[in-house]
């Protein structure tokens, strides 16, 4: 059977102190033919020079002249990728040696257009990933109920991103989920169940540092895409992002503006839950 070739987009934004790792995770793929298209961000860090001195014919190098949003920077190096499938991964992030061999194979075997995997979750000394089972049918409701999929553990066929309208670029956060939700209306899913990918959380990853930003853009996804079909999901996002607003006043001391936003929270387990978070912010923060 031919092995297709597939582009491993690499967007990276001074990350130089996870590169050297995160580019050995896919040289150590098992799955050969690869092509890696590693797009720096306008780092002001050493990632330009560090990814200069790798060596390897399957790497290509591309260097935004202006740091642009993320999402717009993956749209940028996808076009410049010529593989028949596409796998993302973060600059802080690895993989598994047969993370791509495996779903390769996952998806020959059932014809699907995009998998997944599970992946391990890097806090500090602890690592751990969900035990409970990933879904890969109804995927559009169990995307909006509990959006299950890592960005990078997926492997998807190329026509998909040109089909789907790429990324929206005006994303810095969630072009993710809206790009997987957009997908999930048209093309068949596969999962792994094992974690074949390490996502590490740290204090300056920008899901941490623009909570602010990711709740505008959440509310502004909202408000495009309410659908009546799903509207019980569309109504846990909403509280969810209530949430994240609120705790937002709380660990910017907007108090407030904390309790105006408790007025629009119809939930009283949510009030409960976020006047608790106060008041545990004021005695111990």
């Amino acid at each position: 059977m031919r092995k297709e070739k597939v582009s491993v987009i690499i967007n990276c934004l001074n990350g130089s102190k996870f590169l050297n790792k995160c580019l050995k995770s896919v040289l150590n793929q098992t799955y050969r033919n690869l092509e890696i298209i590693f797009w720096d961000n306008n780092s002001i860090d050493q990632s330009i020079n560090l990814i200069k001195k790798i060596k390897d014919k399957r790497l290509k190098i591309f260097k935004s002249s202006k740091t642009i949003r993320l999402y717009d920077a993956r749209n940028h190096a996808i076009n410049r990728s010529t593989g028949k499938f596409l796998a993302f991964l973060d600059i802080d992030d690895t993989w598994h040696p047969k993370k791509i061999e495996k779903q390769m194979n996952k998806m020959n075997f059932e014809n699907s257009d995009i998998c997944y995997t599970n992946h391990w979750l890097i806090n500090g000394k602890k690592k751990i990933f969900t035990k409970n089972k990933l879904p890969s049918k109804n995927m559009t409701y169990e995307i909006l109920n509990n959006y299950p999929i890592c960005i990078s553990t997926v492997l998807m066929k190329r026509y998909i991103f040109f089909k789907i309208k790429k990324f929206n670029k005006k994303y810095e956060i969630i072009g993710d989920f809206d790009f997987i939700f957009r997908a999930s209306k048209k093309y068949k899913f596969s999962v792994i169940q094992e974690p074949l990918t390490e996502y590490l959380m740290h204090q300056k990853s920008t899901t941490n540092k623009r909570l602010d930003l990711r709740i505008s853009e959440m509310n502004e996804w909202l408000n495009k895409n309410k659908n009546n079909k799903y509207f019980v999901q569309f109504k846990k996002i909403n509280l969810k992002n209530q949430y994240f607003a609120s705790s937002y006043f709380i660990i910017n001391k907007k108090f407030r503006k904390f309790f105006q936003s408790l007025v629009n929270i119809k939930s009283i387990n949510l009030k409960l839950k976020l006047l608790i978070k106060m008041f545990y912010y004021l005695i111990f923060k």
